[in-house]
């Protein structure tokens, strides 16, 4: 089985077959919120060559994995990382039925006509958590509804904050897809989501730890990250710059990406990393690298 991190950061996407939308918020995951995901095998099972080469890339830089149920391994060839044996389908089946006939007993007011939908999607969420736990993830990455723009994370609220608030916040600078990242991309924006974490996360800290932030909140706070990384540039070109520091690190086109006169007078020199220390400037570096990633 694939080395895997911990629980806290270990997702089960709840989708048999994933469409262009999913694959892009799997790579948001995998950048800013979320070590490594579980994939049912079925969801490679999809007609578009480049989706499937991109999720075997994935699953060969070991972030991505696959399960199935024993019961269909006679019709699967690919490699699976997690089998749910029989045993396990049918405690997981039992545990589901009881939950879902529990909460049908408390919901005596719902309508005949709206019990069927609720109820597999009852099934389905309460079966895919039993199964998230068995392969070692705290919480599933799944659609909200099925006219659902994207997936969201379930049971891991704290994850599912960060990730909208990413959402946002690559809208302000403009990240119009993640989906043509290479995977040396990914792993090289992996390295730096330290910092972007530990910025967002001192936004929904401010709010007590609340998991029902209003989305005007979320705006606010993402106007103000942009506000920051807009000073923290101006502050390295303007105050940390000099013909001294010409290095080998990192070139001044990343910055251009937010300072347009840069691309004119500066374009292809090289800054060393000392005016972005890492520790203080890891948020402005992962951002322009992910801005001259996706142009």
């Amino acid at each position: 089985m694939p080395k895997k991190a911990n629980n806290s950061s270990t997702l089960l996407v709840n989708v048999c077959r994933l469409q262009p939308v999913d694959y892009e918020s799997i790579i948001q995951s995998l950048i800013t919120s979320t070590d490594f995901l579980w994939l049912q095998s079925m969801a490679m099972d999809v007609n578009d060559k480049p989706t499937v080469y991109q999720l075997e890339q994935l699953i060969e830089s070991e972030l991505v994995s696959l399960w199935d149920y024993e019961k269909r391994l006679g019709k699967r060839t690919v490699k699976l990382g997690r089998v749910i044996t029989l045993e396990e389908y049918k405690e997981a089946d039992q545990y589901t039925t009881q939950l879902v006939s529990e909460m049908t007993s408390q919901n005596t007011r719902m309508l005949s006509s709206d019990y069927t939908t609720w109820n597999i999607e009852k099934r389905n969420t309460f079966s895919n958590l039993i199964i998230a736990d068995y392969c070692g993830a705290s919480s599933l990455l799944q659609r909200s509804a099925p006219s659902s723009a994207s997936l969201h994370i379930a049971g891991q609220e704290g994850s599912d904050l960060l990730q909208l608030y990413s959402k946002y916040l690559f809208g302000k600078i403009s990240i119009r897809t993640l989906s043509n990242l290479t995977i040396e991309q990914i792993l090289e924006l992996r390295r730096l989501s330290t910092f972007f974490r530990s910025e967002i996360q001192k936004k929904i800290d401010s709010h007590l730890l609340s998991n029902n932030i209003p989305l005007i909140q979320i705006e606010q706070d993402c106007n103000d990250l942009y506000v920051k990384l807009s000073e923290m540039v101006d502050a390295a070109v303007m105050d940390k710059y000099s013909t001294q520091d010409i290095g080998e690190s990192l070139s001044l086109d990343i910055l251009s990406c937010f300072i347009e006169p840069l691309s004119y007078f500066l374009k292809g020199q090289k800054v060393y990393d000392l005016i972005f220390k890492r520790k203080q400037r890891g948020f402005v570096v992962y951002l322009t690298k992910l801005k001259k990633f996706t142009q």
